[in-house]
């Protein structure tokens, strides 16, 4: 009598796994990820090749990292400051200018 067969309910975790596990076999070099995006485009896609080859997990630490490059590289002036102080106490926080820096 042959084994009985086992049935899988493919869903969005299963397309998902299956897909890690390739990457983690096959290892695409660049040539394949741009054929990648090249069909990804061609499916409507619009985001870039570096989103699907080191996608950023936009967790608090991501988050405080970008707004601390910003903040290093273009400080606001006296008067951007008053607009970003009254946003944020919009959402409910209060800081003053030197609290913030």
């Amino acid at each position: 009598m042959p084994p009985k067969r086992l049935l899988h309910s493919w869903n969005a975790e299963t397309h998902e796994d299956v897909l890690i596990a390739l990457l983690d076999i096959m290892k695409p070099v660049k040539e394949d990820w741009a054929k990648v995006m090249e069909n990804l485009r061609e499916k409507g896609y619009t985001f870039s090749e570096g989103a699907l080859v080191n996608p950023t997990v936009w967790d608090h630490d991501a988050h405080l990292t970008l707004l601390q490059a910003v903040m290093s590289e273009n400080p606001p002036t006296a008067d951007e400051w008053e607009r970003i102080l009254k946003r944020v106490e919009a959402k409910g926080y209060r800081y003053t200018p030197s609290a913030a820096m």
